[in-house]
C-alpha cells in the first residue's frame, strides 16, 4: 500500500522582477514549471558560506591618476627615443641598429654563422640577408 500523497501548499518568495524573469527563462529551458524548477534547484544545491566579494575591477581617482602619469612618462620616453638621430642621441633606429649589429657580431664571433644567416633569412626574406651575413662574417675575421 502506498503512502498517501502529501497535499501541496502554496508558498511565496520575494525577488526582483529581473531575477523572476531569469528564473522563468531557466525553468523554460529546463522544460519544467517554475515551482518545480525552483524546488529542485533549491534542494539540489549544498548550502555553503556566502561567496566572497570579487576583486574590485575599477580604479579609484588616485589609481587612475598614477596610471595616466605612468603612460604619459612612457610616451615621453618613447618620443625621445623616436627623435631623429643627433645631439649625441642615436634615436630609436640607431639604437636598434647598434643592438642588431652587436648580436650579429656575437654570433659570428662564437662561430654561429649558419644560425645568424638563418635568422637573417627569416627576418629579411631576400638577398639582403646574404650580404649582411657576409659583411658581419668579414668584419669578425678582422683583427
Amino acid at each position: 500500500m502506498t503512502a498517501p500523497r502529501e497535499r501541496a501548499r502554496s508558498h511565496s518568495i520575494s525577488c526582483s522582477r529581473l531575477d523572476w524573469e531569469r528564473i522563468r527563462e531557466r525553468a523554460r529551458e529546463a522544460g519544467k514549471p517554475m515551482s518545480r524548477y525552483i524546488v529542485e534547484r533549491t534542494l539540489s544545491v549544498t548550502p555553503g558560506p556566502e561567496p566572497e566579494m570579487p576583486e574590485r575591477l575599477v580604479l579609484d581617482g588616485e589609481e587612475q591618476r598614477r596610471l595616466l602619469d605612468a603612460v604619459l612618462r612612457m610616451a615621453e620616453l618613447l618620443s625621445g627615443a623616436m627623435a631623429p638621430e643627433g645631439d649625441g642621441r642615436p634615436g630609436l633606429p640607431g639604437a636598434v641598429r647598434a643592438l642588431f649589429e652587436a648580436k650579429m657580431d656575437e654570433m659570428a664571433r662564437t662561430g654561429r654563422y649558419r644560425e645568424m644567416r638563418a635568422l637573417l633569412d627569416t627576418v629579411l626574406r631576400d638577398e639582403r640577408a646574404a650580404r649582411i651575413a657576409d659583411g658581419v662574417y668579414e668584419r669578425s675575421r678582422r683583427p
